[in-house]
């Protein structure tokens, strides 16, 4: 029953919008590599993987969004802030690094 319904989603995805349902996909399998990789390295969070992997997949959410018309606009104003603030965090841990020096 639930796998059908699951099932049944995809396939409604996928005829809607293939651009959308293929950016959906890889921002999931980003989000959540990048949310994996934060728990596996939480004492010492591997930034050079993780706030790519957050920027790019906050892309490919903003890119579906567009195509699909987006349920509502706070879906857009969520992934666009969660870009601003990727940004913003890799800005910051450049400026980290060169601040404090590496031996």
């Amino acid at each position: 029953m639930i796998v059908k319904i699951v099932t049944n989603y995809f396939k409604q995805s996928y005829k809607q919008s293939k651009v959308a349902f293929y950016c959906e996909l890889c921002e999931a399998v980003l989000v959540g590599g990048a949310s994996a990789t934060l728990t596996f390295t939480v004492l010492d969070p591997a930034t050079k993987v993780i706030i790519p992997m957050y920027f790019i997949g906050s892309i490919m959410g903003v890119i579906s969004t567009n195509y699909t018309k987006g349920s509502t606009c706070n879906d857009t104003n969520k992934l666009v802030y969660n870009n601003e603030c990727n940004c913003l965090s890799k800005i910051i841990s450049m400026k980290n690094k060169q601040m404090i020096k590496v031996k």
